[in-house]
């Protein structure tokens, strides 16, 4: 049999023409820098993470410390007003009901205690 020139049927190219070498090196360098910028992703989003998580936990201690003052606040408020004597302890649920639906709420502070 002769050998015939060119391509076979299933479009292989002859050892002859082929270059493996050079295409292996420019794949590899295409691809270690594709896998670099990849990397350097990942990392440009994990420290972006960790930043957005310091923010929230920032946020959060701010929001909590705020609560504990205005509960602070609420507190010495109520202390003085008992001390002064001008507040009504009201433990009657009824009372306590009608005067929740009333628009005075405004004007009074009431206490419910639990017997």
């Amino acid at each position: 049999m002769s050998q015939v020139k060119g391509t076979l049927k299933s479009k292989r190219i002859w050892k002859t023409q082929r270059n493996p070498m050079h295409k292996f090196q420019r794949k590899t360098k295409t691809m270690k820098q594709s896998v670099q910028i990849k990397r350097e992703e990942k990392e440009k989003h994990k420290k972006m993470k960790e930043v957005e998580e310091e923010m929230k936990k920032k946020s959060r201690e701010e929001r909590k410390k705020k609560k504990k003052q205005l509960e602070e606040r609420k507190k010495i408020q109520e202390k003085k007003l008992f001390e002064s004597g001008n507040v009504q302890v009201i433990k009657d649920p009824k009372k306590i009901k009608r005067l929740l639906s009333s628009k005075k709420l405004k004007r009074f502070l009431f206490k419910v205690e639990d017997n």
